[in-house]
C-alpha cells in the first residue's frame, strides 16, 4: 500500500487496525472492547466539512472515533446554525464530540484550568452534543499528563503516555506511517488523525487555500449583512 495522505491509505490504515484486532474506543468508557483498544480522535482545525467527510467514512467502515471542534476558530464558529448542524450531523453517525480548547492563555492569566474547562463543556453541552471529554490545542508541556475529576482528558497517562500514541501533526508522522507503527504496536493506541489533510490530500496547498477563500467569503458576507455602507465588496455573484 501506498502511504500517502489520501481517503483510500486512511481507509486501508482503519482496515490494518480491524484486521489487528483492535476496538474501537471512545474517552468517556460509554463504548468498552474486550482485547485491544484503538481511541480514533479527530482534532478539527480547520475545516467541519471535511470532518463531516471523514465521519462518513469511518461509519461506513464500520468505526466510531471522536471528534474534538475548536471552542473558538478563525475559521468556523460552533455557533453558526450551519456549523452546529455539521456537528450534530457527525454525531448522529454515531460518533462522539468533544471540546479542542487553547487554553494557554486561560492557564498564564492564574485561571482554575478543571473550572474554566468544565464550565466550557457545560456551556456547549446546551447546543451541541458534546461529551465530558477534551483534547488541548497545542498543549504547554505543563498541561501534558493531567488528570481531571470532572472530564476526561486524551492527555492523561491512560492515552497518551502508557500506550502507544501516533499522530499526524502538521502532516509529519515523526517516523514510520501509522499503518506500520499499528502493525508493531503490542497493545493500546491513540491514534490522532486530522481531516483536513486526508481530504485535501497531496493537494492540500489547493486545499488551503480553498479553506482560506471560504473564509474570506464568509467575512465579506457578515460585513455587507450588518456594515452595508461599506460599498467597496462587490459579493452579489458569490452570495
Amino acid at each position: 500500500m501506498a502511504c500517502d495522505f489520501s481517503i483510500k491509505h486512511y481507509e486501508e490504515i482503519l482496515e490494518t487496525a480491524k484486521r489487528l484486532g483492535y476496538g474501537f474506543c471512545d474517552f468517556t468508557g460509554k463504548r468498552r472492547t474486550p482485547g485491544k483498544k484503538l481511541y480514533l480522535r479527530h482534532d478539527v482545525d480547520l475545516s467541519l466539512a471535511m470532518a463531516l467527510e471523514i465521519a462518513r467514512v469511518d461509519h461506513a467502515l464500520g468505526v466510531s472515533s471522536t471528534f474534538f471542534v475548536l471552542n473558538e476558530c478563525d475559521f468556523y464558529s460552533i455557533l453558526d446554525g450551519e456549523t452546529i448542524d455539521q456537528v450534530k450531523s457527525i454525531s448522529d453517525l454515531g460518533h462522539d464530540v468533544g471540546l479542542h480548547i487553547d487554553v494557554r492563555d486561560t492557564v498564564s492569566r492564574g485561571a482554575d484550568l478543571e473550572e474554566f474547562v468544565s464550565r466550557s463543556i457545560e456551556l456547549f453541552k446546551t447546543f451541541l452534543p458534546v461529551e465530558d471529554v477534551v483534547a488541548f490545542h497545542i498543549p504547554d508541556p505543563e498541561i501534558l499528563h493531567l488528570e481531571f475529576r470532572r472530564f476526561s482528558c486524551t492527555y492523561e497517562p491512560r492515552f497518551f503516555s502508557n500506550i502507544e500514541y501516533i499522530s499526524d501533526s502538521a502532516r509529519n508522522w515523526r517516523g514510520e506511517c501509522a499503518c506500520s507503527r499499528l502493525e508493531r504496536a503490542k497493545g493500546d493506541v491513540q491514534l490522532l488523525l486530522h481531516p483536513f489533510w486526508w481530504v485535501a490530500g497531496s493537494d492540500f496547498m489547493s486545499a488551503g487555500a480553498s479553506v482560506l477563500a471560504d473564509e474570506i467569503r464568509h467575512t465579506k458576507l457578515v460585513l455587507a449583512k450588518n456594515a452595508p455602507p461599506i460599498g467597496v465588496l462587490d459579493i452579489g455573484a458569490e452570495a
